[in-house]
């Protein structure tokens, strides 16, 4: 079962004129990431959101706990982007990042690796499942409500295959057309977005995901994502498809 919150705030949406390029987000050819330092002091990044010490800790613990590294050996390249895990195993992640694998491999919080499986990708979203055997991760929450305009947001990943870093900002808007090929609609945040970023979530202020970071802008450097209603959609219908092979 998928977890899932409701909420009854509003909706709100508006156009953002994307006139820069983006760029996707998952790093390629890089050399084996250091080791992770859990005790990295990173609370400060959720000061703007006005939670109380004890509320903000238990956010970004949580959070980085089902946050993962994922590095792939793909047809002819080496790659490293992010991920979260859900129930029985399943860890969302971008198509971008485990399209055409030969081997897929995740590491957590506290340093524990395991091989993984493609489970499917979505053909018309930025979105794959993967898949771990007998691993026991802390799951992450799908908010069902999207957000809005200028409500808070964090990022976390792991940017350049490196230790899990969380940025915070505030959600700038949607598109409504195509985006690198998407025709899905984005989410536009403020929150600084890396290589390597890809596939990790962006959480509001309760921890809960409400969208998966596929790209940056060139010029801006503004992060773009896939609504967490298009990937709980592709869920529920079983929406992903078999990986392309080399």
């Amino acid at each position: 079962m998928i977890r899932t919150r409701s909420s009854s705030a509003p909706t709100m949406r508006r156009r953002v004129a994307l006139t820069a390029a983006v760029v996707l987000v998952a790093s390629a050819c890089v050399p084996a990431p250091p080791a992770d330092d859990p005790a990295a002091p990173e609370l400060a990044a959720l000061a703007e959101l006005d939670l109380d010490t004890i509320a903000a800790d238990q956010v970004l613990r949580t959070a980085r706990e089902f946050t993962v590294r994922i590095r792939t050996l793909g047809c002819n390249r080496l790659g490293t982007g992010s991920g979260f895990v859900l129930d029985d195993g399943l860890i969302v992640t971008n198509r971008h990042v485990v399209g055409q694998p030969r081997e897929i491999t995740i590491s957590t919080w506290d340093g524990r690796s395991f091989d993984a499986t493609v489970e499917g990708i979505a053909l018309d979203a930025d979105l794959a499942v993967i898949k771990v055997i007998s691993a026991d991760l802390p799951v992450a929450t799908l908010r069902v409500a999207p957000v809005e305009i200028g409500e808070p947001v964090v990022v976390i990943g792991y940017p350049g295959g490196g230790p899990s870093t969380i940025t915070s900002g505030r959600v700038l808007g949607f598109t409504d057309g195509p985006v690198l090929g998407e025709t899905t609609p984005a989410i536009v945040v403020d929150a600084e977005v890396r290589q390597g970023n890809s596939g990790g979530p962006i959480i509001d202020m309760r921890g809960e995901v409400v969208g998966v970071i596929f790209a940056l802008s060139r010029d801006s450097g503004n992060g773009l994502a896939v609504p967490v209603d298009v990937l709980l959609e592709r869920l529920a219908t079983r929406g992903f498809s078999p990986p392309e092979g080399c």
